[in-house]
């Protein structure tokens, strides 16, 4: 059996005019979030919501697009979910008429490996057809954080919303 191709997209976010973006990360939420992490993550007013995968159910997306604009990736066991890319590249940018990224980050479901970035998950990266590194990177399934050496500035993996959300 031929293994399945990665489907990879590009977004961009644009800053708010004070050049500061707040973005809420979450993963594995297996259908079934933490009674509480709603309320959590409205508390932390998010410019965006990134969901690093294993998301289950899919109307866990609905929920949390009332809170925040969603950006989400499919998780290993989320197989019913097609339209969802594997790896998605977030270039944040000051608006239309600056469109350079001043931080290019990565959200891919599994991306490390012990303390680092595994190599072939640094290279998923893309805009268009161009590869491009990341400045720093979301992942779901692990608990590991980044070795700085890897990546900066460094992220750390969201590990189901009772962990991601301090619960």
């Amino acid at each position: 059996m031929a293994a399945r191709r990665l489907a990879r997209t590009a977004r961009q976010l644009t800053l708010r005019p004070d050049a500061t973006l707040r973005l809420v990360v979450v993963a594995d939420t297996h259908s079934q979030p933490h009674p509480r992490a709603a309320e959590y993550l409205a508390a932390c007013a998010p410019d965006a919501i990134l969901h690093a995968g294993d998301i289950g159910d899919l109307g866990v997306l609905e929920q949390l697009s009332g809170i925040a604009p969603v950006l989400a990736i499919r998780g290993n066991i989320d197989v019913h979910a097609p339209d969802l890319p594997d790896v998605l590249t977030l270039d944040l940018v000051r608006g239309a008429e600056d469109p350079q990224p001043l931080l290019r980050m990565l959200l891919v479901h599994i991306g490390v490996h012990g303390p680092k970035l595994r190599a072939e998950v640094a290279a998923m990266a893309w805009v268009g057809s161009i590869a491009a590194r990341p400045d720093a990177a979301a992942t779901g399934d692990s608990f590991d954080e980044l070795s700085a050496t890897t990546l900066s500035p460094l992220c750390r993996p969201a590990r189901g919303w009772p962990n991601a959300v301090g619960f």
